[in-house]
């Protein structure tokens, strides 16, 4: 028998902001900043949207999106 699951995700990287990224990186790279021997940083933001599957040989499947 063949079945299918798709896990339902907490919360989708997607459907926030572009200010609320840029705080949140702001401020993870303000924590090396706060150290006195610290003089410079830098920081790097990328996202990706991709689907995962997960088939096995009995015809279970898995996604991920």
């Amino acid at each position: 028998m063949k079945e299918r699951f798709l896990p339902t995700l907490g919360e989708d990287p997607r459907r926030v902001s572009i200010d609320e990224k840029l705080d949140l990186a702001r401020r993870y790279n303000s924590i090396p900043l706060s150290h006195e021997k610290v003089a410079t940083t830098a920081t790097d933001y990328m996202e990706l949207a991709r689907e995962k599957y997960f088939v096995n040989t009995e015809g279970s499947e898995v996604r991920k999106t």
